[in-house]
């Protein structure tokens, strides 16, 4: 995929990568040419989402509030990002 500033990205190459987070049990990458960036969604595990929220102090056992709590999903993303630093995205 070529990207609005002429950056070639491997949407597979990021998936794949992306797929190894210790949260993340189903990851899709989307990206347009008419855009700069590219697009992650990624599907929790909720055991280790759990897991992540009672060590960050976030104490809810409903699935769909850890999901939302910004500590959580800042911990998440924060991991996430250093995955992708170093796969060298």
């Amino acid at each position: 995929m070529k990207l609005q500033a002429g950056e070639y990205v491997s949407l597979g190459k990021v998936e794949a990568a992306l797929a190894q987070n210790q949260y993340v049990e189903t990851v899709c990458v989307y990206a347009e040419s008419l855009y700069n960036y590219v697009v992650c969604l990624a599907v929790p595990r909720p055991k280790q989402l759990k897991a992540l929220a009672v060590s960050l102090g976030v104490l809810t056992d409903d699935w769909a509030e850890q999901c939302k709590n910004k500590t959580v999903t800042d911990a998440v993303l924060k991991d996430m990002q250093a995955l992708g630093k170093a796969s060298k995205f």
